[in-house]
């Protein structure tokens, strides 16, 4: 099973975790707002998901699969 870290917040002070989860071997998976999330915090994630865009959905079976 592959781990992942899940960060919420948009700061560029989160690139050094990022850079130092990824050369552990993890998936990065980050989540902010669209008005105060740093461009360049999101393209260092994995996946990178807006708030407002997740607002509503349905959540995920507990222990189903990661996509």
């Amino acid at each position: 099973m592959r781990c992942c870290r899940i960060i919420v917040g948009g700061d560029s002070d989160f690139m050094p975790l990022s850079q130092k989860v990824k050369a552990a071997g993890r998936r990065l998976i980050g989540i902010g707002t669209s008005k105060n999330t740093n461009r360049h915090w999101a393209k260092s994630c994995h996946e990178f998901h807006y708030y407002e865009a997740l607002v509503g959905q349905e959540m995920p079976e507990a222990g189903a699969p990661l996509e």
